[in-house]
């Protein structure tokens, strides 16, 4: 490659994050705007909005629901998500891709039609819009995410230990919680975030089957119907920066999974070679 065509593709490059993530730059710089100007030139920095949104019931409360609806949501799909991708992973591959394909089957729809469907279905049963909604209609999106997830893991789980497991005598509870649960728990951990991150940020499903109470997202929505002033910076500020680190935290235990997959494929390499 030339030297020319290089600086051109690194021109390119750069221009191309700079599209990216200039617009994230100016979110957070003016979020600590000290006027509810929202425009150059930057008059200096301020806590002033934050203080102001940590001071707002109504956002006191919207983190809270949040982290609630989260946490519910996360704790249900684990639940759900570990023995299915398990089991999906344990069977013949052609019923096991019918039956995926049935568990992804959600997360291809659009989530616009998934809310409405459900709407109309806890309407038709006489079930109001509740927190109980919220978290049962999260759970059908976040469910195929994490079965994703974690079957590629499971799949990827050598069967010499399983086997070996099965010759000393654990059936297929122990050789799940002695065996596999041990070697896959990183992968389970990330998942794990990257569904509270789901759950957290989900808005299209959460504002058709919440009820009277609300989320940070749809806080959110509420300011940019009103006023636009910086709070909506530093709401969006939060946001980004509760995504990254639960993004690092599941990037993170993913790459602690590798190399631990990395370890046990060498040692039972060792132990083939021995």
């Amino acid at each position: 490659m030339s030297r020319r065509a290089s600086w051109w593709g690194g021109a390119f490059a750069a221009l191309a994050l700079a599209f990216l993530y200039a617009p994230l730059v100016i979110t957070v710089l003016f979020s600590f705007h000290r006027t509810p100007g929202l425009s150059l030139p930057f008059t200096g920095f301020s806590t002033r909005w934050y203080d102001e949104l940590f001071g707002s019931p109504d956002f006191v409360a919207a983190l809270r629901f949040s982290v609630r609806v989260a946490v519910t949501v996360t704790v249900v799909t684990m639940v759900a998500a570990v023995p299915t991708a398990y089991g999906l992973a344990s069977t013949r591959r052609r019923l096991g891709n019918g039956v995926n394909g049935l568990v992804l089957l959600p997360i291809a729809l659009p989530s616009v039609f998934v809310a409405t469907s459900l709407l109309v279905f806890f309407h038709s049963i006489g079930v109001q819009n509740s927190f109980a909604t919220v978290v049962v209609g999260q759970f059908i999106v976040t469910l195929p995410i994490a079965v994703l997830l974690l079957r590629g893991a499971f799949e990827r789980l050598s069967g010499t230990l399983v086997e070996i497991a099965r010759d000393l005598g654990a059936g297929p509870v122990g050789v799940f919680f002695r065996v596999v649960l041990p070697i896959t728990w990183p992968f389970i951990l990330g998942a794990g975030c990257l569904t509270f991150l789901a759950s957290f940020d989900e808005f299209p499903i959460t504002f058709f089957l919440i009820g009277n109470d609300s989320t940070v997202p749809m806080f959110l929505q509420s300011l940019l119907t009103k006023e636009v002033t910086p709070m909506i910076n530093a709401v969006s500020t939060l946001l980004m920066a509760v995504s990254q680190v639960l993004f690092l935290c599941a990037a993170g235990a993913l790459y602690l999974a590798r190399v631990r997959d990395r370890e046990l494929r060498t040692g039972i390499g060792d132990i083939h070679v021995a």
